[in-house]
């Protein structure tokens, strides 16, 4: 502005406006600010800015604040519940039965879930792929894992059985070249497989274990060569894993099952350095876990279900203690068993109205509880009689479908929804070409947070598409994607029932900071 030109109120008003700003007092700077505007009006510059910004000259430009807004957040809210939610269940077009396990997975950001299954010591998938298996006596749902291992956003497979642990690399033509990585590690027996990027470094490591002594960490170094890690975690005889940023500081915590039923906490101090935190006052016989966003705050909460029946959350307080609410009781004692002893909690928004549901399955039965968007369960009346391994849309209807086993029969239970409500996939891909490729292919490990009016849902990247129930709205206003190494990027007005591709874009510099020892940086 040039304040020479201007009269001398004007400038009476702008010296007050600065006096009461530098002395604090910012109501009556805005009141001084305000008689200023009213006597610039009349200046030839003021209605040339006012041009140059495209607004007329009875538009409000730059009305000062004389408090600061108080703006309070709507309640989130969530269409009612489907609960004329039913299943079609079929068995497979591609039928393998009888087989000992069957999975569901996903192979890049841009195909369909492909059906994996095991029978006699052979890995079965698309296109007649036939893969060996090292053992399949005690093959479970994490014997099978899918993971882009070298940063060409095709998913790999890891396999592990009684014969130790092997690798699959995907060649892009839909065959695959088993990989030795000369560690003697892989040659022991493990029981379960789990990928996350525990030193945040771009790549997804290996956690590898046995049912009985500590979790064995292997670390990836982004080109197919493998380090094996000795320190890790205390944990032992783990059999299952969740993950999520629980406490909310931007990393990614743990949480694990041991074989008699333990659960624990591990916090993420960074740099690979995991540590215990206080664990969750639970009976000690769980039957399995999971991780999700239930009450649709925006913080993830740990949910169980123990071998008395009890469906239960808990989320972390900020002063480190947990707040344990009670879901839904459910004994099994009044259910008859059916095929195979295998159990399946899985969180996912499996009727679309955009509240997570909660899934629970085991001996060959399957139960679910849909989240009516007010605190309240209901259970769903019509669900297969099922063992549920895998949860993922197999027909690309936009509803979610199960994938398991009817005794040693490979069955999929696609959903048939009766309100018709909307949904968004997103595909998440890193971007290779720009930073420091800290973020891994597909993202896994991050967040999105997705907003459809007062409708809102997080979830936890696991895979490289994550799928949301948008009710009935025919779009999202916003997902607000928080990568793995922090940044935050955001996607606006996604078309419902349909995919969405988000690309990594590179915001900003980062400054890298450098020490010198004397002899190099």
């Amino acid at each position: 502005a040039q304040t020479s030109d201007w009269s001398d109120p004007v400038q009476q008003h702008f010296a007050q406006a600065k006096q009461s700003a530098a002395e604090g007092n910012f109501q009556q700077a805005a009141l001084a600010l305000t008689f200023m505007e009213n006597l610039l009006k009349q200046h030839a510059n003021y209605q040339d800015s006012l041009e140059q910004l495209g607004a007329s000259s009875a538009a409000a430009i730059g009305t000062p604040l004389r408090e600061p807004l108080r703006t309070v957040l709507p309640p989130v809210e969530a269409a009612p519940a489907d609960m004329q939610l039913t299943f079609d269940l079929q068995a497979y077009a591609n039928d393998r039965s009888p087989c000992d396990m069957v999975w569901a997975s996903s192979l890049s950001s841009s195909t369909a879930p492909a059906l994996w299954t095991i029978a006699d010591n052979t890995l079965r998938g698309e296109d007649a792929v036939s893969l060996p298996f090292p053992g399949d006596s005690q093959v479970g749902r994490s014997s099978l894992l899918a993971v882009d291992l070298n940063f060409d956003f095709r998913q790999d497979l890891v396999t592990v059985g009684e014969q130790g642990c092997m690798i699959y690399v995907n060649q892009g033509d839909g065959s695959f070249q088993s990989h030795d990585t000369g560690l003697t590690e892989f040659s022991a027996p493990w029981r379960t497989v789990w990928a996350w990027d525990l030193d945040a470094d771009g790549d997804l490591d290996l956690l590898l274990s046995d049912h009985r002594d500590k979790i064995q960490a292997i670390q990836n170094n982004g080109d197919l060569t493998l380090t094996p890690l000795e320190q890790f975690v205390d944990a032992e005889a783990v059999r299952d894993m969740a993950a999520a940023d629980l406490d909310g500081d931007g990393d990614l915590d743990l949480c694990t099952l041991s074989v008699r039923g333990e659960v624990f906490v591990w916090q993420n101090e960074r740099g690979g350095q995991f540590v215990a935190t206080a664990t969750p006052p639970w009976e000690p016989a769980q039957m399995a876990i999971a991780v999700g966003d239930i009450d649709r705050d925006g913080t993830f909460e740990i949910i169980t279900w123990s071998a008395t029946g009890h469906l239960r959350s808990a989320s972390l307080r900020h002063d480190g203690t947990w707040r344990i609410s009670q879901i839904v009781t459910h004994r099994l004692l009044d259910e008859p068993a059916r095929g195979i002893s295998l159990t399946t909690l899985a969180v996912a928004d499996i009727d679309n109205n955009g509240a997570v549901d909660i899934l629970a399955s085991t001996r060959g039965n399957c139960w679910i509880w849909l989240n009516t968007g007010n605190a309240q369960w209901q259970r769903l009346p019509d669900t297969p009689l099922l063992q549920v391994v895998s949860v993922a849309d197999m027909n690309g209807d936009g509803l979610l479908d199960l994938v398991g086993l009817a005794g040693n029969d490979v069955r999929v239970a696609s959903g048939v929804g009766r309100r018709q409500y909307g949904w968004c996939d997103i595909h998440t891909t890193s971007n290779p070409d720009v930073g420091d490729k800290r973020i891994n292919p597909f993202g896994i490990g991050g967040r999105i947070e997705v907003r459809a009016g007062t409708l809102a849902q997080a979830a936890t990247i696991s895979s490289p598409t994550t799928f949301f129930g948008l009710g009935h709205h025919e779009r999202a206003d916003v997902a607000r994607i928080v990568w793995p190494n922090g940044t935050v990027q955001a996607e606006f007005d996604l078309a419902s029932r349909a995919t969405t591709a988000a690309k990594q874009r590179l915001k900003g510099s980062c400054p890298w900071v450098f020490t010198y020892d004397g002899t190099e940086f």
